[in-house]
């Protein structure tokens, strides 16, 4: 085989330089495809999901919606829950810096559930 044929590179990298490379594709495909064009976001008084601009219809649809989970039940509990688990994981069951940090970005989360929950209830 020629020294600068393509195999040949392939073969001459190592596992991790092939990880290194392949991962961030893999992992943005298998776990998260969503980018900031799939979001819903508030701009100059339109709310547009998908690069989409919503009909007062839809956004209606919506605000109503989130008023719903604001006082649904079963979620209330829910986020409740998580918000323990994060507590007992950061307070309890920490052996490492690493658990507190994943307790506290589980709460982070948490609270920005909340947060767009009721940010979009107050939509107009």
């Amino acid at each position: 085989m020629k020294k600068d044929c393509p195999v040949c590179k392939i073969q001459k990298t190592t596992k991790a330089e092939m990880q290194a490379k392949l991962a961030p594709v893999v992992f943005k495909h298998l776990f998260n495809g969503i980018t900031e064009d799939d979001i819903l976001k508030f701009v100059n008084g339109r709310l547009i999901h998908k690069g989409i601009v919503l009909s007062q219809q839809q956004k209606n649809s919506i605000i109503i919606s989130a008023e719903n989970l604001i006082h649904n039940e079963a979620l209330v509990a829910i986020l409740t829950d998580l918000k323990a688990t994060a507590n007992k994981k950061i307070y309890h069951d920490s052996l490492s810096i690493e658990d507190t940090v994943a307790g506290k970005m589980a709460l982070w989360v948490v609270d920005l559930i909340e947060k767009k929950i009721v940010n979009l209830s107050n939509l107009k």
